[in-house]
């Protein structure tokens, strides 16, 4: 995925076709994707799970923080 909104809604049916059951579908974008700033408009199409951009959730007890960047590697 480029990051393009044509890319998330591929994406997004595919979260969708997951077979069996899941109760959570968690979404982070990786440090490459090449959003150009639109990032909310392409999280926005991910409607079969859940996005974290800079976000936490807790699923089943556990604490789980999302975010595209990471600190310099040392």
């Amino acid at each position: 995925m480029n990051g393009s909104v044509k890319d998330a809604e591929a994406f997004n049916a595919v979260l969708e076709a997951i077979p069996l059951p899941r109760t959570h579908k968690l979404v982070v974008a990786g440090n490459h994707e090449h959003t150009k700033g639109a990032w909310e408009a392409v999280a926005a199409r991910l409607t079969a799970g859940t996005v974290l951009a800079d976000a936490g959730v807790v699923v089943a007890g556990v604490r789980v923080w999302g975010a595209a960047w990471h600190g310099a590697y040392e």
